[in-house]
């Protein structure tokens, strides 16, 4: 990714979507993001099917935010995004 001055953050809250979530990270990394600063946090709420290994695996850089499932809930997201 490119470093730039504008400042973009992705938060995706999952549960058990190992492949389609990194469906989803492989777009955004393809993607041009020259002039950008991405940063990306998953909230993986208590998945089971080894959804956060295959992120750190593959995404090193991702942000992962793991819960017991208990997390999933919009208000949570919002005040992860304003970090």
């Amino acid at each position: 990714m490119t470093t730039g001055t504008t400042r973009v953050g992705l938060v995706m809250a999952v549960h058990n979507r190992r492949d389609t979530t990194l469906r989803a990270l492989r777009t955004v990394y393809e993607a041009d993001t020259t002039g950008m600063t991405l940063h990306v946090v998953v909230v993986d709420d208590g998945s089971t099917d080894g959804t956060s290994e295959a992120i750190r695996r593959a995404y090193p850089d991702v942000e992962i935010v793991a819960g017991d499932g208990t997390l999933y809930s919009h208000d949570y997201v919002c005040r992860i995004s304003q970090r």
